[in-house]
């Protein structure tokens, strides 16, 4: 929780760090960032990660790391959950094109799944 406070909550690393990673990378860092909020209950994870430059492709990557539909806890439905915020959060900046208008179009199928399977 102090890394979140100290380092992932500035806009600096969030805008200038966090874009230059790695693919596996962001994912790693917003997953452990979703887990925490998920799991923990952790506020400050969760607004770390609503600060992070996320685009589809990021979000599909943490809808795919929640649980098996089958195996679904009520963690995974929290991650789910706020999964779902993030996109409702990032609307505007996600759609500004057609590649981000298809992003959301396979973002919002993948969501619609997840909801199904609760």
């Amino acid at each position: 929780t102090n890394v979140i406070r100290s380092v992932i909550l500035r806009p600096s690393w969030s805008n200038g760090v966090f874009p230059k990673l790695s693919a596996k990378s962001k994912n790693d860092v917003a997953s452990a960032l979703l887990a925490l909020r998920a799991r923990n209950d952790d506020e400050s994870a969760g607004r770390a990660l609503l600060g992070l430059p996320l685009k589809s492709p990021d979000l599909l990557r943490l809808l795919e790391g929640v649980g098996d539909a089958s195996l679904r806890s009520e963690i995974d439905q929290a991650a789910v959950v706020f999964v779902t915020d993030c996109v409702r959060g990032k609307l505007d900046v996600l759609g500004n094109s057609i590649s981000g208008a298809l992003d959301i179009s396979k973002l919002s199928s993948k969501l619609f799944e997840h909801l199904l399977s609760l």
